[in-house]
């Protein structure tokens, strides 16, 4: 005959299985919750810069931002708030060099102010921003691959004859080999899109007097071609 359990008895025990199973459903939804947004600027968890970015559980490591979080300040450059600190973080745009037109030591340059509208305009028409985010430059901005709904930023700038190609041999290579396979296949678009610009004579590339040394003429004047239309 067996014994029988009476229920006091079991009380230590439903008592101690109802412990264990709170834990784990509190484990588990703390373990969801960092996987909605593992990272913001200053590489923690919080939920309120969930609000104006998004991160994509892809191997890129892509974060994506509202349109309405990022500022242009020139055509090669963009600035992103981050909500939790409420300040800028300035992105280099990766392997483009666009006319200066807010550099601190130098002149504006012929097609500055039209490559800076011209990604202004981008970025206004837009919902969203996508980053890929390959290292820091010399000046300790973030460099990023960017596109715009979709479409490379990148491209967009020098397919219009905007920009051009720069700062290649100054790249380091990322810790994560798809991030630098990424990097190789943009990079091999890019080059597509500044040939086909500079087959058309587009804006830079009407004069090539005006780009020498890999740098553009401070004084060199252009004929200011009106920018492609954005919708």
């Amino acid at each position: 005959m067996f014994k029988q359990v009476t229920p006091s008895k079991l009380e230590p025990f439903i008592a101690i299985g109802i412990g264990i199973g709170v834990f784990f459903i509190v484990y588990l939804l703390i373990l969801g919750f960092d996987k909605v947004n593992p990272f913001n600027e200053q590489g923690t968890t919080t939920a309120t810069s969930q609000q104006n970015s998004e991160t994509k559980a892809d191997s890129l490591g892509t974060v994506t931002y509202k349109a309405s979080d990022v500022r242009v300040i020139d055509g090669d450059t963009v600035a992103v708030m981050n909500s939790d600190t409420h300040k800028e973080v300035s992105v280099r745009l990766l392997y483009i060099d666009t006319p200066e037109s807010v550099h601190p030591t130098k002149n504006v340059q012929a097609y500055g102010k039209k490559a800076s509208q011209y990604a202004k305009d981008l970025v206004k028409h837009a919902k969203k921003l996508s980053f890929v985010v390959t290292g820091k430059d010399r000046y300790d901005r973030t460099l990023a691959l960017v596109k715009i709904d979709g479409v490379s930023l990148q491209e967009l700038m020098l397919k219009s004859g905007l920009a051009k190609i720069a700062y290649v041999n100054l790249d380091k290579p990322s810790e994560s080999d798809v991030v630098n396979l990424y990097k190789k296949e943009q990079l091999a678009l890019f080059k597509q899109a500044e040939s086909s610009a500079k087959k058309q004579k587009l804006r830079i590339w009407q004069d090539p007097s005006y780009i020498k040394n890999n740098d553009f003429s401070e004084f060199k004047k252009l004929d200011e071609i009106p920018n492609p239309v954005v919708k």
